[in-house]
Formats: structure tokens, C-alpha cells, sequence
């Protein structure tokens, strides 16, 4: 059996990683992938193990999180190859015939594992010209080297929230529209649709849970296949206060859902324009009492939001300036 070893930060993991990885499988029977991190890294150890887990289910996944000396001060410093000789044999016991990687240390490192054969690949980065650095500091510039498992990690989640008939539907179509990605709609509308068929008297709290459970999954869902950004239509939020407001109580389910990190920002919608009969809604004459208790919960949840009123195309227009200046927002330890 051929034993093969590749060691790496995966920060994030990119294309150039994945190819690799393919090639190093390719090469030798049981694959073992060292994931090295430390605290201060601006992205969590534990991300990046489970992106690989997820790529490389075949593999055996090894985490090395601890302070490592990163560079040897000279090529004759036999205290930093003996740390890491140290931490990998540790980690890998048995015979490593093969060490695949992209840098020139490969070469030493497969010295220091007992002699094992070093297998750089692309060296010059010319299959997939990308690296981990470029990709923390402009990440939309890169996305096509990015692959769709992590690409998750950088779309900017944005919430529309307001009362009834303020135009949160048609901005978030619209904004998904304009930035060519997903939106989620109410899923409150369809369910009282087709379960209800639109008579809202017959609306029960295990209503409002089931409603809030699948606007969730189905949020879930198009931010997993966001293109830099994805758009909610509502949340859990408008679900609690209905709740309260109609019951007086709220399913602890329903809260659960309420996760304030999930959101980059929300565009808190204003009723200021005209209303629009709907056999949905009911609530004409409290649009305004209903936008106060929405602002009230976002700052309660401490969701960064701006505050969006005007005719349609203004409305639009400051949504997209928010929208950009969100975008510029760079996850970079650069």
C-alpha cells in the first residue's frame, strides 16, 4: 500500500487545492490531508477541516491546530524541521512513501519523512493560477476559483423585513435580479395559499412554527447557491412578532431560528407607499405601529440595517448603494 501525504493551511481552499488533492488521490492508495491552523487565522481551523472533509471524503483528515513555527530561519535549522518532523509522525504514523505539495519545502519535508518520494505538482501555479492569499482579499474578483462548498463562506446574507405592503417581494426579486442570485420568498404567502386557501382566520401557532421552519430551510437552501450575495424575503423575526401579537406566545422553535449572525444586513422596508389590497392582508390601518416593532427587534438582535422608503426606483437605488458598500466589506487578514 502507498501512503501519501499532503499538509497545508487551506485558507480558504481553493481550485489550485482541489486539483492537487485529485492528483495526490490518483497517486497512491490512502491519502492523508493535514489541516494546520492557529488561533489568530482569520479563518477557523475548523472551517477549513470540514471543507476538506467534505471534498475528500476518501481521505483520512488530520488537524494540527497549535503554534507552529512557519518559516526556518535558515536552510539549516534543524530545530523547525524537527517540530514538525515531530507533529506529523505524531499525527501520521506509519510509512509515508509520498508527500504531495506545491512549494518547494516538499522536497525537505519528504527528506524528513524517512526518506519519502517528493511529489511537487504545478509548481509555477499555471493549471489554476490562484492563491489563498488573493482569494482573503478579494474573493469576488477570484470566484470562479473558488470551489461551490466554500463558496457559502463569503456570500453576504440580506434580509428585507418590514410590514405588510411595503414592497419587500418585489425589492427582493428585483435586488436578485440585478446581482444575478437567489432570493427566498415569504413562505408564508404559499403555505396560507395552498394550506389555508387564503383564509387567514383559520391561522394557528403550529402554523406559524411549520411557516417559520420551512422559510429557514428554504433560506438555507439559495444561500448555499448564493452568486456573492442572496436575499430573504422576511425571517423568523416577523414570525415572533406575529406570533406575539396574535397569540401571545411564541414557539421556543421559532426563536431558535432567530440566529441575529446569520444576517450581513437588513433592509428595513418603510410604509410609505400606497397600499395594496391583498386577501393576505389585514393590517392597513397598523403599517406603522407594525414597522416600529420590527426596528424594535432588529436593534434588540443587534442586525446592522438601514432604514429604506421612497418610490420604487429610489428605493431600489439605495438598496443597491448599501448592497456595494457591503460588497467591499473584504474578509482579509491582508
Amino acid at each position: 500500500m502507498k501512503r501519501g501525504l499532503v499538509i497545508g493551511k487551506f485558507m480558504p481552499m481553493h481550485q489550485g487545492h482541489v486539483t492537487l488533492l485529485e492528483h495526490a488521490s490518483s497517486h497512491c492508495d490512502l491519502l492523508t490531508i493535514v489541516v494546520c491552523s492557529m488561533d489568530e487565522e482569520p479563518i477557523s481551523g475548523e472551517q477549513r477541516v470540514t471543507w476538506i472533509r467534505q471534498q475528500c471524503p476518501h481521505a483520512r483528515i488530520q488537524w494540527l491546530h497549535r503554534e507552529m513555527p512557519q518559516e526556518p530561519q535558515d536552510e539549516h535549522d534543524d530545530r523547525f524541521w524537527d517540530i514538525w518532523r515531530k507533529e506529523l509522525k505524531h499525527l501520521h504514523p506509519e510509512k509515508v512513501h509520498r508527500v504531495f505539495g506545491s512549494e518547494p519545502y516538499i522536497l525537505r519535508l519528504a527528506e524528513e519523512m524517512d526518506g519519502a518520494e517528493p511529489c511537487i505538482f504545478d509548481i509555477k501555479r499555471e493549471q489554476v493560477p490562484i492563491s489563498g492569499s488573493a482569494i482573503r482579499r478579494s474573493p469576488y474578483d477570484y470566484w470562479e476559483f473558488i470551489p461551490k462548498i466554500v463558496r457559502p463562506y463569503y456570500v453576504k446574507r440580506v434580509l428585507i423585513t418590514g410590514p405588510e405592503s411595503c414592497g419587500k417581494t418585489t425589492l427582493a426579486q428585483r435586488l436578485a435580479e440585478i446581482w444575478n442570485t437567489t432570493w427566498t420568498p415569504e413562505y408564508a404567502r404559499e403555505y396560507i395559499d395552498i394550506e389555508l386557501n387564503q383564509v387567514m382566520d383559520h391561522l394557528t401557532p403550529e402554523d406559524l412554527t411549520v411557516i417559520a421552519k420551512r422559510h429557514y430551510e428554504q433560506e438555507h437552501y439559495a444561500w448555499l447557491n448564493g452568486h456573492h450575495v442572496t436575499f430573504s424575503d422576511t425571517c423568523a423575526i416577523e414570525t415572533e412578532v406575529y406570533a406575539n401579537e396574535f397569540f401571545g406566545h411564541v414557539d421556543p422553535f421559532i426563536k431558535s431560528l432567530i440566529q441575529p449572525e446569520r444576517y450581513h444586513l437588513a433592509l428595513l422596508m418603510k410604509p410609505d407607499i400606497p397600499w395594496e389590497a391583498d386577501p393576505q392582508r389585514n393590517l392597513e390601518d397598523r403599517r406603522q405601529e407594525f414597522y416600529g416593532k420590527f426596528k424594535e427587534k432588529l436593534e434588540e438582535y443587534r442586525i446592522p440595517y438601514v432604514e429604506v422608503g421612497g418610490l420604487w426606483e429610489e428605493r431600489i437605488g439605495n438598496a443597491s448603494v448599501q448592497i456595494h458598500q457591503l460588497m467591499r466589506e473584504i474578509n482579509s487578514c491582508e
